[in-house]
């Protein structure tokens, strides 16, 4: 979320395509105005993109790009209706693995392509550095976070 609490601001992806994609009355995924299945609108998408051939679906030689939810994460309850939860519920916290074009980048929540801790301590340096050259003093300093 932005710090203008402007949901069409957000930078979570899953809650910016809840923004997209909606249900109708009868719990039907809407995009752009026509109700679709939700392996419809990967597709859908896919070829809207000029990239059916490569994405859009799970098949052979088709690029392998896949979200594995925690769905017992507070946000994912009551799992009824899988369709609405992740329009209406799911968020970038729920996400526990990630595949990108077949490869396992993200395993139960653990960045395997490159040092996260590492890269969120360089972003709170640049951050701190970039608030000292404003003149500003950030709400929390290194005596405040977690050691890593």
């Amino acid at each position: 979320m932005t710090d203008k609490g402007d949901p069409r601001q957000a930078c979570d992806l899953l809650l910016t395509g809840g923004t997209v994609l909606t249900l109708d009355a009868e719990d039907r995924i809407v995009a752009d105005g026509a109700v679709v299945d939700g392996r419809i609108a990967a597709i859908a998408s896919a070829d809207r993109l000029g990239l059916g051939e490569k994405i859009g679906s799970l098949a052979v030689g088709k690029r392998a790009d896949i979200l594995v939810m925690d769905t017992d994460a507070p946000t994912m309850a009551p799992l009824i209706d899988g369709w609405g939860i992740l329009v209406y519920g799911a968020n970038g916290m729920n996400v526990r693995s990630v595949v990108v074009n077949g490869r396992l980048v993200l395993e139960d929540g653990t960045l395997l392509t490159a040092d996260g801790p590492a890269i969120v301590r360089e972003a709170q340096a640049v951050a701190e550095n970039l608030w000292s050259r404003a003149g500003q003093r950030p709400i929390t300093g290194p005596a405040h976070r977690p050691a890593h």
